[in-house]
């Protein structure tokens, strides 16, 4: 917000995101805030004002926040400390389900159109082998009978055998395919380069990568 209160327009200034695996692969034993670290410690790298102390504020989304500490609760904060940032830059982590990431950086941008934050970074990160699957309590005390159980892992990925999904998998597969083509082509003319940084394999701990991108950065002019 400038000096007579009119709020200023937020701006990304780059953009990265964290590798996607899949269950019980390669990065199931990777702690959420490894992938987090390394995308978020070279923001700099990519910005026109390369100080630390500038960041403002810290925004990642993660809805385990509760599981125990296996996401650290704060998320947000461990991943800018371990990037390097210092440690007068706050972090916060939002948990608002499946629209968290988008929450954050909505939240970022609305900070920084009001002046709250003219450097931020915002996003999210999810270790879904580490979110706890548990049975829901039992409405009679003590029930009778053997209970079939079923597993769906999370999400409707792997569908329930006794449901009817209502998109069949062809469909869902349609539009991923379209923005990867969309993204090909935009990398092959140029106009993209490379958002995903290198991590390492099961167990590993992630390596500061100086050519790794940010997390998304809203700032104001």
């Amino acid at each position: 917000m400038n000096a007579v209160g009119t709020p200023t327009t937020a701006h990304v200034a780059d953009t990265t995101h964290t590798p996607t695996g899949r269950h019980d692969a390669t990065l199931t034993s990777a702690h959420p805030d490894n992938p987090t670290t390394h995308t978020t410690h070279t923001p700099l790298d990519h910005t026109p004002q390369p100080d630390p102390a500038r960041i403002e504020d810290t925004r990642l989304s993660n809805t385990d926040t509760d599981s125990a500490g296996k996401e650290n609760h704060d998320v947000a904060r461990t991943a800018a400390l371990l990037a390097g940032l210092p440690a007068s830059v706050p972090g916060v982590t939002v948990d608002r389900l499946c629209a968290s990431g988008l929450k954050a950086v909505i939240q970022a941008a609305r900070g920084s159109a009001a002046g709250d934050a003219h450097n931020a970074l915002a996003g999210g990160v999810e270790s879904m082998p580490r979110a706890p699957s548990v049975l829901p309590k039992s409405v009679r005390p003590f029930p009778a009978g053997h209970a079939e159980l079923r597993s769906t892992t999370l999400g409707r990925r792997r569908v329930h055998p006794r449901t009817n999904p209502p998109v069949d998998r062809p469909a869902r597969r349609k539009r991923p395919t379209h923005r990867r083509q969309a993204h090909d082509l935009a990398r092959a003319a140029g106009r993209v380069r490379p958002r995903l940084p290198p991590h390492g394999g099961r167990g590993a701990r992630a390596a500061r990568s100086p050519s790794a991108p940010a997390t998304a950065t809203a700032h104001a002019p």
